[in-house]
């Protein structure tokens, strides 16, 4: 009855009473050019399921996301659909998400960013790794979540991130877990006991460092060191760098926070807002304030990606 690319043999579409509201090239029930426009399915019952392969039908768009909170209907709709452009990683099932910062003026920051969207929990997680990954984990244990994100501000290594960027990891690194030897600093994992690095979905970061990009926020991606104790010295920071090459931020809870996610089985994201550069101690030169006011419209951001 209908060819790609054209219209209803029987014309019923160019009924101008009808269809006088819809353009030329929206008369058609195929799409021959490539699609324009990326939806958002809510629900992956078998309503929904029709609905994302009659968008693959048409042609006219793509799958940007499947939302539903049994997650069960979405991976059946994955699995049924087989769509090559389905983002899988924007599929958190219609569950929470929950943000860990260190203290609570980043989670006030926060809080004025996301507004009212009622998806997200904002919580203080404390100083330092040992007390995000507690307090990270008494939450995940007390209810369910698709998402974690550790959220704040954060230091700058020299080149990779100015004063007043964002930084979104593209990897979790505990950078000073291990032991002094003779030759120099050995990791847990060269020693053989445990990890240090949690990478991170690379689709996801991406989609986050673009938006950020987007929204005028000088926006990087790379590594985010965890450190017990902040760096202060230029020795201690060339030490780092020459440790983690490519290092873009360092800061106290982000492997705590992803640690304890990664026990629960929920994925995780590390934003930085830079207050400062990464080097000898300078608390003159930090810029608290700005680095806030990027992480409130970081925030902001993370309401359209997520």
């Amino acid at each position: 009855m209908v060819k790609r690319g054209k219209e209803f043999r029987d014309g019923f579409m160019k009924n101008p009473v009808l269809f006088s509201y819809l353009k030329e090239s929206d008369r058609y029930f195929s799409l021959a050019d490539q699609p324009k426009s990326e939806l958002n399915v809510i629900g992956a019952g078998m309503i929904g399921k029709e609905h994302i392969k009659i968008t693959m039908l048409e042609g006219r768009g793509t799958s940007h996301g499947i939302y539903d909170p049994n997650p069960r209907s979405v991976e059946k709709a994955k699995e049924n659909t087989g769509h090559p452009i389905l983002n899988s990683n924007l599929l958190y099932s219609g569950k929470r998400i929950l943000v860990m910062t260190a203290v609570p003026a980043e989670r006030d920051a926060v809080l004025r960013g996301l507004g009212n969207d009622a998806r997200f929990d904002v919580r203080v997680a404390g100083v330092g790794p040992v007390m995000a990954a507690v307090n990270t984990t008494k939450l995940l244990t007390t209810a369910e979540y698709g998402l974690v994100v550790s959220a704040g501000i954060g230091g700058g290594f020299p080149g990779k991130a100015e004063m007043g960027s964002m930084v979104v990891a593209n990897e979790i690194i505990a950078a000073d877990l291990g032991a002094e030897t003779p030759e120099g600093f050995c990791s847990l994992d060269e020693l053989g006991y445990g990890f240090t690095r949690i990478p991170l979905d690379a689709n996801l970061v991406k989609a986050l460092a673009e938006a950020l990009l987007a929204a005028g926020l000088p926006a990087h991606t790379g590594p985010v060191l965890t450190v017990s104790t902040v760096t202060g010295t230029a020795a201690s920071t060339a030490e780092l760098v020459a440790r983690v090459p490519g290092a873009a931020a360092e800061a106290m809870e982000g492997y705590g926070v992803a640690l304890a996610a990664q026990h629960c089985g929920v994925p995780v994201l590390e934003i930085r807002a830079i207050s400062n550069l990464v080097g000898p101690r300078d608390r003159a030169g930090w810029r608290i304030k700005e680095a806030l006011e990027a992480l409130e419209t970081a925030s902001s951001v993370l309401t359209e990606v997520l």
